[in-house]
């Protein structure tokens, strides 16, 4: 069994599930307040957009993804929890770097991750095989899914498919 470990950042989704990403592609938190904006007709899991940098980025909420628990998050100021900016290479051709949004319950935190690790994803939600790559499990927390970036902010807001 390979015991190969690599560095994840670990994102609190909710008070008891995690989701990772992977060390370098967490590059930025937004602690403070920051002007959200409403995209109409958007799915609750994507509805919000921002400026950082420059630069128009989405908003996902992966807690409104998988439980899907409505309209949570509306335009205006962001009131609780942490932005987590992420980079992600877009499956274009042009291979451009780009950014996307993880909305996380509480600040993010690093761990190491092997390969012995590995198992289903968790049964708190439906699809997590939709937006992960994969899954392992922590010793303290339980399963937790690797994000899949490029598919979360390449999909089309409203195609991103959830198991039923």
């Amino acid at each position: 069994m390979n015991t190969d470990k690599c560095n994840a950042w670990l994102l609190p989704i909710t008070e008891d599930s995690y989701a990772a990403t992977g060390e370098f592609e967490l590059v930025h938190i937004i602690m403070d307040w920051i002007r959200l904006f409403s995209v109409p007709m958007a799915p609750s899991y994507c509805k919000n957009l921002f400026i950082w940098q420059g630069h128009l980025i989405p908003l996902f909420d992966m807690d409104a993804y998988i439980h899907w628990r409505g309209d949570q998050h509306q335009g205006g100021l962001r009131t609780a929890g942490y932005i987590c900016i992420v980079a992600y290479q877009s499956g274009a051709a042009d291979g451009d770097v780009r950014y996307g949004g993880l909305l996380s319950r509480a600040m993010p935190f690093r761990t190491t991750v092997g390969d012995d690790q590995v198992c289903d994803y968790p049964e708190d939600g439906v699809g997590w095989s939709n937006i992960a790559l994969s899954c392992f499990k922590d010793p303290a927390l339980g399963a937790v899914p690797i994000l899949d970036l490029a598919k979360i902010f390449s999909s089309r807001p409203g195609t991103l498919q959830r198991a039923a």
